[in-house]
């Protein structure tokens, strides 16, 4: 792994969490894509050179994705997938099982932190990418769940934080 300068993690909500139950065809989850990818392209152009994701369904794996677009313009920026354990997508829908694997045989690096699901493990891999990381981009309701703790995390660590929050700013939208 690099310095921690050039890396940047990512948090967010698993699509049943967020608008449109995470329909990738709403307009309030093209919002939140564009806002990654958006977020993702700003952090490139400052430097940062390797993106953290903890590849779970939703936010995580949209953010794999971009970085793995954005990469093959810009070679010298990587994904390390930062697995909380071996068989984290084996109870997923197929699609995002195919989304999963296509991500991981991409990615530069892969850290899995347990071979086994323990209570914690979520945890363990949100604390992993904070203190790795020096910029966090998320996707956060209200700071609510995992996703929220690890604003309050990142936060605390002084990480810089850029979130998006797909209610409040549809609402300002209307």
């Amino acid at each position: 792994m690099r310095e921690r300068e050039v890396c940047c993690a990512f948090s967010g909500h698993r699509p049943h969490k967020l608008p449109e139950n995470g329909d990738e065809k709403s307009n309030q989850i093209m919002m939140c894509k564009h806002f990654l990818f958006g977020e993702i392209d700003r952090a490139i152009a400052h430097g940062y050179r390797e993106f953290l994701c903890g590849m779970a369904m939703g936010t995580d794996l949209w953010c794999a994705e971009i970085v793995l677009s954005l990469r093959r313009n810009n070679p010298q920026i990587s994904l390390h997938a930062v697995l909380p354990w071996r068989t984290q997508a084996s109870a997923w829908p197929p699609e995002w099982q195919r989304r999963y694997r296509a991500a991981l045989e991409q990615a530069d690096e892969i850290t899995q932190l347990s071979e086994h699901y323990y209570k914690g493990c979520f945890l363990l891999r949100n604390r992993f990418l904070v203190e790795h990381a020096s910029r966090l981009i998320a996707l956060c309701i209200g700071g609510q769940g995992g996703t929220g703790a690890t604003l309050r995390l990142a936060r605390e660590a002084g990480l810089e934080v850029f979130c998006y929050d797909p209610t409040l700013l549809w609402q300002m939208q209307l």
